[in-house]
């Protein structure tokens, strides 16, 4: 009489998935008053809006939610990036059968590898999910950014219209405020 073998094998996926996405803002700024002098007001502006210079001393750092935006100066640009990275893992058990202990062997075997096939494309799955939430929480972003970027250039070219406005004479009177609409405005009296 014959005799039937079972084999049980077990083990785990486990994979660290890794997902990012940036973009690019290309900043055009207008040198009103001298470059070097511009880029001076652009940095104070900068540190002014809670900006984090690098070591490097061209680039500043801000987090805007899970969104870090890298302002380099030199290039005038800024890039936006968000990133995550998780462990993802699943544990595999089968169990194979035969009339001998090597053909279980051979079952199990076989059945663990397609099973830990299965496990990995399910990963894959994930990984997808994950870049897609990155994409979108990047998008979603985005106006948030693009009001945080605009406000520095404001404050930049706020500053460097006073200064160009004080060279061409004496001011009598500076108005900023906010229109009805809720544009920024400024006006500058200058008495010759």
């Amino acid at each position: 009489m014959s005799r039937a073998y079972w084999v049980k094998l077990s083990s785990s996926v486990v994979e660290t998935i890794e997902a990012s996405d940036k973009a690019t803002h290309r900043i055009e700024l207008e040198a009103v008053v001298p470059e070097g002098e511009m880029q001076e007001i652009l940095d104070s502006a900068l540190e002014d809006s809670d900006w984090q210079k690098d070591p490097d001393g061209k680039t500043f750092r801000k987090q805007i939610g899970e969104v870090t935006l890298v302002w380099d100066t030199e290039e005038n640009v800024v890039e936006a990036s968000i990133e995550s990275s998780q462990q993802a893992s699943r544990d595999v058990r089968v169990e194979g059968r035969a009339y001998s202990q090597s053909g279980a062997q051979q079952d199990a075997e076989r059945k663990l590898k397609q099973r830990e096939k299965a496990a990995q494309d399910a990963i894959a799955g994930e990984a997808e999910q994950l870049q897609k939430k990155l994409t979108k929480e990047l998008g979603e972003n985005e106006a948030d950014r693009v009001r945080e970027i605009n406000g520095v250039l404001q404050k930049a070219y706020a500053e460097a219209i006073k200064r160009k406005a004080r060279r061409l004479g004496n001011i009598t009177s500076v108005q900023e405020g906010t229109s009805d609409n809720g544009e920024y405005e400024l006006t500058i009296t200058i008495s010759e």
